[in-house]
């Protein structure tokens, strides 16, 4: 088994990172692998908002069947409209402090949100990705990203 070490961009911040790869392995092709490679910060945050993402639009699609039901009693239906929204405003909020927290942005909510996942639960996912687009501006360019200073060095 030969470990080869490879530079990579890490495709969300553009940081400079190290891969450690298998020559050996059969069906391997650098080529393909290289453009996915992420540094451990932007994999584990981008892991964490799609599994946010995925519970936010299925929490939204079961809403949405939900109140489709023609059987359903005025009691019931408030009880699912409230269920919805409580557990809603748990992931949205879990949500936003994972995109708020990645892009070292203050934790930014508005139940707003939740209203608009609930006034149209199929589009869920797309509310959240447009919510997480919307700190593209604060994103650090792949060119100061790599000219970011080394620790133990004065950052001045």
């Amino acid at each position: 088994m030969s470990i080869n070490k490879v530079l990579a961009h890490c495709k969300f911040c553009g940081k400079m990172i190290t891969l450690s790869l298998d020559a050996d392995c059969p069906g391997f092709d650098l080529a393909k692998m290289l453009p996915l490679a992420a540094c451990n910060r932007c994999a584990d945050a981008a892991r964490r908002t799609y599994q946010l993402r995925d519970q936010i639009t299925s929490t939204g699609v079961r809403y949405h069947v939900q109140r489709q039901d023609p059987f359903l009693k005025p009691a019931e239906r408030t009880e699912v409209d409230a269920s919805a929204r409580n557990r809603l405003v748990d992931l949205t909020k879990a949500f936003c402090r994972a995109v708020c927290d990645f892009h070292r942005q203050p934790h930014i909510w508005h139940s707003q949100l939740v209203d608009q996942i609930l006034k149209a639960p199929d589009y869920a996912f797309v509310i959240c990705k447009k919510y997480e687009q919307s700190f593209k501006p604060f994103r650090q360019p792949p060119a100061q990203a790599e000219l970011a200073y080394e620790p133990g060095q004065d950052p001045f």
